[in-house]
């Protein structure tokens, strides 16, 4: 037996013109399909594809339209020996789902008679119903046959099937749509011809239960549809299955009515317990503006503790730059040395061109040779102390620069305390609960902040009291400089 069959995924569901173009691709396996005929398919069965089963529910169960809903469509298959193919799709109803199988018919395009017929079986569903978790209820199945007409109407034909064994009874009710397959109501003409149910079809019952590939895994999908019903039970059938419907309504009704009052009992609870919480809430911000208050003083503390430090930090850089006109100047004094030194250069080289001038004057020549060897050991001697001065001055300057960046890795360490300590500030805020405990950490750190300060104080009034010694030095070292340099002038006058 050739066969095509196509499985039509979850995430297509609700995609109708994608699910039925899917079963026109089907359709194309036909042996007989030809473009031609392929608007004569698509014109006839597009009407009947996917078609809702509300109107055999309405028949059979009372049920309105609007609580059927589309839930997915599952499976299309062709089956070329009996020129038919069946398409399978799931639709939500209360109370559980209603499994819909159509086993449609190829009909010769252009049999006009025969698409006529309104005993042609063109299309027959059996609507198996189950319960939420997809499992047959043990309802019994519907059989409903659709035939099209000429005007591209669709009439409905419904039948029950019931237990293995029973007869198969025809209701007098035909219910007809049209072309965009919304229903009416027709009266039948008479008793109509009993009909087979598709089960006792040889050449479907084959492959009807052969759902390995089924993507939903619906166990009901299993079962054979089997059994007629019998005329006499019928009108006993349809009042026991609606005293059952309206049991399960009222039962549902009953437990949606406890659910609602479980749900009102909750929420008076919660009502009572968001109060006591609105209370609580109350007393905590009464206790925590009380511990603003405490800790805007500790803040005022802070603040004029930062103030003092940005004085002192002020105060700091002001005599770094103090330090650094300092060495500027001694620069400037060791140019106006230099100079100096050349001057005397150019003294000592007139001196000698005025030895060279004065041949005559012996005595006075050995004498001023005598004076100058004096002043060259005199030179010597100032060069070699200003060079120890020049080294002195240098060490000097190397001391203040080291103490300088001293100052400065002390002032990072200060600046990191005092970022610890508002952090710790911070925390203190946030923890609610350790106030008191929080309050002595911030006088322990206040304390330790405060000999950081202290220390850093001594520090620089010892700063300040080396930077005076060493101008004090560097003015008796300037003033002997001076008189050695006035006693040299001196003497080259006499």
């Amino acid at each position: 037996m050739v066969s095509k069959q196509i499985v039509i995924r979850p995430d297509d569901a609700g995609d109708f013109e994608k699910a039925v173009a899917q079963v026109f691709d089907v359709i194309k396996w036909y042996p007989d399909y030809t473009l031609s005929s392929h608007s004569c398919y698509l014109d006839q069965y597009r009407c009947i594809l996917f078609l809702s089963p509300a109107p055999s529910f309405e028949y059979h169960l009372h049920y309105e339209s609007r609580y059927i809903t589309f839930a997915q469509h599952h499976k299309a298959r062709i089956d070329n020996a009996a020129k038919r193919f069946e398409v399978e799709h799931l639709w939500k109803m209360p109370g559980g789902y209603a499994l819909v199988k159509e086993f449609i018919s190829f009909m010769p395009a252009g049999d006009s008679e025969t698409s006529h017929r309104l005993g042609a079986s063109d299309s027959r569903r059996v609507i198996t119903l189950m319960d939420t978790n997809l499992k047959d209820s043990g309802y019994d199945r519907l059989v409903c046959d659709l035939a099209i007409q000429e005007d591209m109407d669709v009439m409905m034909h419904h039948h029950r099937l019931a237990k293995p064994g029973s007869k198969s009874v025809c209701q007098d009710e035909i219910k007809r749509t049209d072309s965009e397959c919304s229903m009416t109501s027709t009266p039948a003409n008479g008793d109509s011809e009993p009909h087979t149910p598709v089960d006792d079809d040889p050449v479907t019952s084959n492959w009807l239960i052969d759902f390995d590939d089924s993507p939903l895994g619906i166990p009901a999908l299993e079962a054979t549809n089997s059994g007629k019903v019998d005329t006499e039970t019928l009108s006993a059938i349809k009042v026991a299955e609606l005293e059952k419907t309206i049991q399960h309504r009222e039962i549902q009704l009953q437990a949606r009515e406890s659910k609602l009052k479980q749900r009102e009992h909750n929420i008076t609870i919660q009502e009572t317990s968001i109060k006591g919480r609105e209370s609580t809430i109350d007393i905590r911000e009464r206790n925590l503006q009380s511990s603003w208050t405490r800790y805007g003083s500790f803040d005022f503390a802070t603040q004029k503790l930062e103030l003092d430090l940005q004085k002192k930090e002020s105060a700091m850089d002001q005599r770094g730059r103090d330090i650094e006109n300092a060495e500027y100047y001694l620069r400037a004094r060791e140019d106006w040395m230099m100079e100096q030194e050349k001057k005397l250069i150019m003294q000592y080289a007139n001196v000698k061109e005025r030895a060279d001038a004065v041949e005559s004057l012996e005595e006075s020549v050995t004498l001023r040779n005598k004076l100058s060897l004096e002043r060259q050991d005199r030179l010597d001697e100032r060069e070699q102390l200003a060079i120890l001065d020049r080294n002195g001055l240098k060490a000097g300057v190397e001391k203040v620069t080291r103490r300088e960046e001293k100052v400065k890795k002390r002032e990072v360490d200060v600046r990191g305390a005092e970022g610890v300590m508002r952090a710790r500030e911070a925390t203190l805020r946030e923890e609610q609960s350790k106030l008191p405990q929080a309050a002595r950490r911030l006088r322990m750190e206040k304390e330790r902040a405060d000999a950081a300060l202290t220390d850093r104080e001594l520090s620089v009034l010892e700063r300040e009291q080396r930077v005076q010694a060493l101008e004090t030095t560097l003015k008796v070292e300037r003033e002997i400089i001076q008189t050695r340099f006035r006693d040299g002038e001196e003497m080259m006058k006499k």
